[in-house]
């Protein structure tokens, strides 16, 4: 399951997405699965062809109640917000993203061989 549960405009216009991905696992108990999504524009775009640059972050909690899932779900996206609001509302923030995944790609891989 993939239903939009929130979607919520920060300060300068970034949309970010909650996606519920909750699943139950045994009897009564479920894992609730948010994944959090949010599309960057960047004021200096430098190829149109390449993908839009996503901001994106998987909330979890293990054994909760089917009584409790609504109020678990809304207790995770609103700490989240809490603790990373600031942070996305960061006008430098799409370049912070954008140099971090640049230097994700260019990482060297070491193989060892045995």
């Amino acid at each position: 399951m993939t239903d939009l549960l929130k979607s919520v405009t920060l300060e300068g216009g970034l949309v970010v997405n909650f996606y519920d991905q909750s699943n139950r696992y045994f009897g009564d108990f479920h894992r609730i699965c948010i994944k959090v999504v949010a599309e960057l524009v960047l004021l200096h775009a430098t190829d149109e062809t390449e993908p839009p640059l996503v901001y994106e972050r998987t909330l979890e909690r293990m054994g909760v109640a089917t009584a409790a899932l609504e109020t678990e779900k809304s207790a995770l996206i609103d700490s989240f917000l809490s603790v990373s609001r600031t942070y996305l509302e960061n006008p430098n923030f799409p370049e912070q993203l954008l140099r971090k995944k640049k230097s994700e790609k260019t990482k060297p891989v070491f193989l060892r061989h045995h």
